[in-house]
């Protein structure tokens, strides 16, 4: 069963790292191959020319994936071994609900059927489950449902009620009438679990500084703002968001040296390309050498302990927690990016955290980083 990945973008540059996991993905898959449709006002356009290009040639699925949605290598194995005529992954987002941060998955929990209200999945699940509604950012569909639905096949809906127009999404809509014309259910597969660099916000956790601790953007803004003795950062696991930040002079003025480890080259070259610091060394290696390399002592160690797959399907979780313990007991100002999966919390159950260790990884299994971090720790 053949694959076209579509990545929808506004201009037809896909993010790197979007492009960089679907590629993975494909290859781990085998019959796949990556395209992206372009166009900056309207998405429902995208998708159109999208499954354009899929029906013309001649893929038997096509694998909608937004700009900011990264995958893991064995996604769109799992998706099409539902065999499912529609089939999502799922994709967080975390919105300010209420002053606080909430998170939830692109997986409806239950739809109302008088309203129309959705209930989002708020936890991640095993298994697989049918539902009513979905997003569309990770979305699996075989052509042949295109044959059944009309064209435009994603479009957004209005209707007149209450004295004003409110709209359906493009992808609640498609769900709708995919349901509407027998061809569900609709299958979520739990496994497949997607990162998503922007899923949070921005304006709202703009408005409430407590709240910048939602993406690790945030939290490195924060730093840099409150920190100012910071000045040699150590890195593991560089970034095409968190690399950029520590070399900014704008969010850290006084750093001198960033040392970057990590273990897939090609992704390397790609931070390097973009940064092109004479600030910046990028050591290509194994996860499981990083904790030998560096010497120096660091103001700053930033390890990213989320998406980086070591083979198909699985991450280290105890490497992570080795290159932890390297510097639980200095005086660095510690960031632990992504610890949102649970077997985190028992590869680090033994370690000891000082003040400055901050955890700053979003999603249903962990708190947003620690609200009240108390700032003046950073300098001490």
């Amino acid at each position: 069963m053949s694959v076209f990945v579509c990545i929808t973008t506004r201009d037809g540059k896909p993010d790197f790292a979007t492009l960089h996991s679907a590629e993975e993905a494909c290859r781990f898959y085998g019959d796949a191959k990556v395209g992206t449709t372009r166009n900056a006002h309207n998405v429902c356009v995208s998708r159109n020319m999208g499954v354009a290009k899929m029906l013309e040639h001649g893929f038997d699925h096509i694998l909608f994936l937004d700009n900011d949605v990264t995958i893991e290598p064995n996604a769109i194995h799992n998706l099409v071994k539902l065999d499912a005529n529609v089939a999502t992954g799922c994709v967080p987002t975390t919105i300010c609900e209420g002053g606080r941060l909430a998170t939830f998955l692109s997986v409806a929990q239950s739809v109302d059927s008088k309203t129309n209200a959705i209930t989002w999945q708020r936890h991640w699940f095993d298994g697989v489950r049918d539902t009513e509604a979905c997003g569309a950012a990770c979305l699996l569909i075989k052509r042949e449902v295109f044959d059944d639905l009309e064209f435009p096949w994603f479009r957004w809906p209005e209707f007149y009620e209450g004295g004003q127009y409110h709209f359906f999404s493009e992808d609640i809509d498609f769900c709708n009438r995919v349901l509407a014309a027998g061809l569900g259910p609709i299958r979520a597969h739990g496994q497949v679990r997607c990162g998503h660099s922007r899923g949070v916000n921005v304006a709202d956790l703009i408005k409430e500084e407590a709240d910048e601790w939602g993406s690790h953007q945030g939290v490195l803004r924060k730093i840099g703002k409150h920190a100012t003795g910071i000045k040699r950062v150590v890195e593991y696991g560089c970034g095409t968001y968190s690399t950029p930040l520590f070399l900014d002079r704008a969010i850290f003025a006084h750093v001198e040296s960033v040392e970057a480890f990590e273990h897939d080259a090609k992704w390397a070259r790609a931070v390097e390309e973009r940064c092109r610091s004479s600030r910046l060394s990028i050591t290509q290696c194994p996860l499981g050498e990083m904790r030998f390399k560096t010497a120096e002592a660091a103001d700053l160690v930033f390890i990213d302990c989320g998406a980086v797959t070591l083979a198909p399907g699985k991450i280290d979780y105890s490497e992570r927690a080795l290159l932890f313990r390297g510097h639980e007991h200095s005086n660095a100002v510690v960031v632990l990016h992504d610890v949102h999966e649970p077997q985190l919390a028992q590869a680090f159950h033994n370690s000891a955290y000082n003040s400055k260790t901050i955890f700053a990884g979003r999603g249903p299994h962990t708190a947003v980083a620690s609200n009240s971090f108390d700032v003046s720790v950073l300098n001490n």
